[in-house]
């Protein structure tokens, strides 16, 4: 595997691919599964500045891992909190794994 390890937020062109590669890490989805919950994804009033659908993990411009996150905004006493829940997460056996999952935890304002 290549070290040029390059990371960036899932897009709508990039579905059929993460959904491919999301189904081999969760046997029990196909990735039709994975395209249906990424159009339920793209419903969902996700706060300005965060991912629509999560992050993804590339090596030589091809998907090599994903993390699948939905956040929200909630408001409780008039104060706007952000939550994030790191839905399902694939990233082949790779030394690589623990620094995708860093870059993603690393905003300390977020739950």
């Amino acid at each position: 595997m290549s070290s040029q390890i390059h990371f960036r937020q899932i897009t709508d062109a990039d579905i059929g691919p993460v959904a491919d590669l999301l189904a081999q890490g969760f046997r029990r989805s196909t990735a039709q599964n994975w395209v249906n919950i990424f159009a339920r994804l793209a419903e969902h009033p996700t706060p300005e500045g965060f991912a629509k659908y999560g992050y993804l993990m590339l090596s030589e411009g091809a998907p090599i891992g994903a993390i699948v996150v939905v956040s929200s905004m909630l408001r409780r006493h008039g104060v706007a909190t952000i939550r994030c829940n790191l839905s399902s997460w694939y990233v082949p056996p790779d030394p690589f794994a623990s620094l995708f999952i860093s870059r993603i935890l690393r905003n300390k304002d977020v739950t």
